[in-house]
């Protein structure tokens, strides 16, 4: 019997997404979002699906260099999936990376940047 994925985060009624965005752990043991361009290449790519763990802790608690779901505002598609970095010019803020150098960064000094999850698991599309 093969392994059941936890929802896919688009597919939510809006009510539990926004309680997912509000840190309420609505979802057990997280949610899953599909990957819809080539920013986090090579690690992650186009069509991937990656699981994330809605209990987050302070951002400031989370090691750099972790992979993280979130939502940016002015972001189109929803949900992004960014590695987290700490640059000490930031003092207490932080970026979002993307891997692939065309993409922006994301800055919480200069965005409204709601972290959703610490990825988990990732599945490769095979097709």
């Amino acid at each position: 019997m093969g392994r059941r994925l936890p929802p896919l985060l688009s597919t939510l009624p809006p009510e539990t997404q926004s309680e997912l965005a509000a840190y309420d752990h609505a979802i057990e043991p997280g949610a899953c979002v599909e990957i819809h361009d080539d920013a986090m290449e090579p690690r992650f790519h186009d069509g991937d699906t990656v699981v994330f763990d809605d209990a987050l802790p302070e951002p400031l608690a989370l090691s750099a260099g972790k992979f993280v779901v979130a939502r940016v505002e002015g972001c189109e598609g929803g949900a992004v999936v960014r590695q987290l970095r700490f640059p000490t010019y930031l003092g207490e803020d932080f970026e979002l990376r993307p891997l692939n150098y065309r993409y922006p960064v994301f800055s919480s000094k200069d965005h409204q940047i709601t972290l959703l999850g610490l990825v988990t698991e990732s599945w490769h599309r095979l097709f």
